[in-house]
């Protein structure tokens, strides 16, 4: 019964570690949004599935210490799957759905803006939406990564 509890309780304080494939669904669900799955797709200075900007790119490679991906990585699905988490277990350790999605929508300080708040909430629901289709099996996603 001890171990259900703390389960439980990890499960809630952390959803993103308890939750199987649950964070690899959200990921589909964001690729899904940002390019419906296109690595080709672009949208001024973001490209790729995940629509990272050459500034995400400097940042990740800020965190990291060392410059380990370049511009040409955001075309690459897997590459970009990296960088998304090394930028989300930086922000977000706790994998927080929702953190992540304000996050990769508002970047690291969206709150300071009322109307970045708006918006990243009007993309959460987005996200979640097309989260409950994988979820559900009724989605015709085109949000997999696969390696180009």
């Amino acid at each position: 019964m001890r171990n259900i509890i703390i389960i439980f309780v990890i499960s809630i304080l952390y959803p993103g570690i308890c939750s199987g494939n649950s964070w690899d669904n959200l990921i589909k669900a964001i690729i899904k949004v940002e390019s419906n799955g296109r690595s080709s797709s672009y949208s001024g200075d973001s490209v790729g599935v995940l629509q990272i900007s050459s500034i995400m790119i400097e940042e990740v490679n800020d965190i990291l210490g060392f410059e380990r991906y370049s511009l040409k990585d955001r075309y690459d699905s897997l590459r970009s799957v990296e960088i998304f988490n090394i930028y989300q277990k930086h922000h977000n350790p706790a994998l927080n759905h929702k953190r992540a999605c304000q996050l990769w929508n508002g970047g690291s300080v969206y709150f300071l803006d009322t109307i970045k708040v708006k918006n990243t909430e009007i993309y959460y629901n987005k996200v979640l939406n097309e989260l409950k289709k994988i979820e559900d099996g009724n989605s015709n996603s085109t949000g997999s990564y696969k390696s180009n």
